[in-house]
């Protein structure tokens, strides 16, 4: 068995060195724009709901100051978490819309509703903590 896998990662390097890409590397890491638009707390849902606080129903917009684009692609920010933790602003959630922001993405970091039962390890609990998420 070790002797097929050592097999396998070798004829996958020969494979990834034969059939790579040759010349220059693109430089992804210029952004496009440097100055960036940021709108805050904005609602997505105006519905009120018992129980549910509207801090759950709110978005930030990253988008680039100059950019004058109609149509641009839009990247959706969702936190992590496992549905019990985490806000629209926290952790990576508004490096990663910054930095789509100045590549020339229009980039919405939203917050949603968070699960509040425990524990949260089982697959009725997982599959609620979904549903109360994307609800």
């Amino acid at each position: 068995m070790p002797k097929k896998l050592i097999l396998l990662f070798w004829l996958e390097l020969l494979t990834m060195a034969v059939f790579c890409q040759n010349g220059p590397a693109v430089p992804y890491h210029n952004p496009l724009y440097k100055i960036l638009v940021v709108k805050k707390n904005i609602p997505y849902n105006t519905e009120t709901t018992a129980g549910i606080r509207k801090k759950f129903h709110l978005f930030d917009w990253y988008e680039a100051l100059n950019d004058s684009s109609q149509f641009r692609p839009l990247v959706i920010m969702m936190h992590g978490g496992g549905f019990k933790l985490g806000h629209k602003g926290s952790g990576s959630a508004a490096f990663i819309a910054k930095a789509f922001a100045k590549e020339g993405f229009a980039c919405a970091s939203i917050n949603y509703r968070r699960y509040n039962k425990k524990p949260l390890g089982w697959y009725k609990e997982m599959m609620e903590g979904c549903y109360a998420a994307t609800n």
